[in-house]
Order: C-alpha cells, then sequence, then structure tokens
C-alpha cells in the first residue's frame, strides 16, 4: 500500500515448500556421511507415536521422499488441501502435532511407492532425526542448532534472518521443519550456488567411478 518495498535486497523471504528440501535434505545429507545406515532408520524406533502397524517398514528415506504410503487421498495435494490438514498446521504443541502426523492417515500402498504430499511427514522427519542425533551426538543436541545451522548454515555465511525457525509453543520446542524458515535474497542466492556445487561434485565423481 506504500509503493515498491525500498530495501529488497533485506526483504524476509519465508520458506514453505523450499523448507522440506534445505532443512529435511540437508540435515539427512549431513547426517548420513556420519551415519551410513541414516536412510534405513525405522521411522517406528525413534517416534512413539508412530508404533502402529501403518507405519512398519517405513524409513526415514520415505518421510524425506512422502512415500510413507499412508494417506487419504493421492490426488494432487489432496491431503494437504482438505479442511483435516488445519488439524495439524492450527496445532501449537508438538503432542497435537505428532498426534495427527502418526495417526491420521490410513495405510493404502507400501512404503516407497507412492508419492503423496503431505507437510506432516516432513514435521515427522524432523522429529525422528531430532531424537535420533540426541541419542548419537548428546542430549542436548538440536537438530536446527547443532547441524543445520551450525554445519550448514555458517559455513555458507548465512545472514542473521536465517539462524531462526519456527518452533512448536511448548518446552518441546521442535522446529517445524517442513516449514518455518527465513531467508533473505542473498542466503537463497548462497544456498542455490551451494546446491549447484554439490551436484557439480558428485557428476564429477560419477565420472571419475565409471
Amino acid at each position: 500500500r506504500a509503493g515498491n518495498y525500498p530495501f529488497c535486497q533485506q526483504l524476509v523471504l519465508p520458506s514453505y515448500s523450499t523448507a522440506k528440501s534445505l532443512f529435511g535434505g540437508f540435515t539427512m545429507m549431513t547426517l548420513v556421511k556420519e551415519f551410513p545406515d541414516l536412510f534405513n532408520e525405522k521411522v517406528a524406533d525413534w517416534i512413539t507415536e508412530c508404533s502402529g502397524s501403518q507405519w512398519q517398514g517405513v524409513t526415514f528415506s520415505h518421510l524425506l521422499n512422502m512415500s510413507t504410503g499412508n494417506y487419504i487421498s493421492s490426488g494432487h495435494s489432496s491431503d494437504e488441501g482438505a479442511e483435516h490438514s488445519q488439524i495439524f498446521f492450527g496445532a501449537n504443541t508438538h503432542q497435537e502435532k505428532i498426534n495427527y502426523s502418526c495417526q491420521y492417515f490410513p495405510h493404502k500402498s507400501a512404503p516407497g511407492t507412492k508419492f503423496v504430499y503431505h507437510t506432516s511427514d516432513t514435521y515427522l522427519l524432523g522429529t525422528a532425526l531430532n531424537a535420533y542425533v540426541k541419542a548419537k551426538l548428546g542430549s542436548d543436541v538440536d537438530l536446527f542448532d547443532h547441524v543445520l545451522a551450525e554445519k550448514i548454515w555458517l559455513p555458507l555465511s548465512l545472514s542473521p534472518t536465517a539462524y531462526s525457525t519456527r518452533r512448536t509453543k511448548d518446552s518441546y520446542g521442535q522446529a517445524f521443519t517442513g516449514y518455518g524458515l527465513f531467508f533473505i535474497a542473498d542466503d537463497i542466492a548462497k544456498l542455490l550456488r551451494f546446491i549447484s556445487d554439490q551436484n557439480t561434485h558428485n557428476n564429477s565423481s560419477s565420472t571419475l567411478n565409471s
């Protein structure tokens, strides 16, 4: 209403779908270097509420790829856009979010066979990874602060804006993981360069190995 924003380089950009790749993907990419079996860890082993039969055989990799096999509709963003998703997005506590994420969706297909867009899956991934790093690296370790921010954001010299994330409003303080990050334009440029460099490195390694 006041015209064009005069300081576009400092405009804060919220992250929704990109957070799923940046938070979920980058932390997995970082941790797997130290823990090679990470992608095959079972969700039920790390989240008590996900102990039902629909979670048997579901791995961290399935959460990252949103291919758990648990959904109501496989239509494009049908579950995500349905009224029941507001149970998840409107929840303020970790217990409310985890109950929905683990228990709301019935089992429909074998894990790893069907992609269904669920922000709740990425929330589960963040929860499982947080429990994992606490068990492996110490109870005071936080997935966002000590893995994503410290091991990736800091070396890339991202802005102070990037060093915060939305969390549940309780003592648990679980990072949303699937949304709730913030960047400025320079942060996005640095992240894109980092991804490009990783792809170049991986492609070069594949060529050398072949």
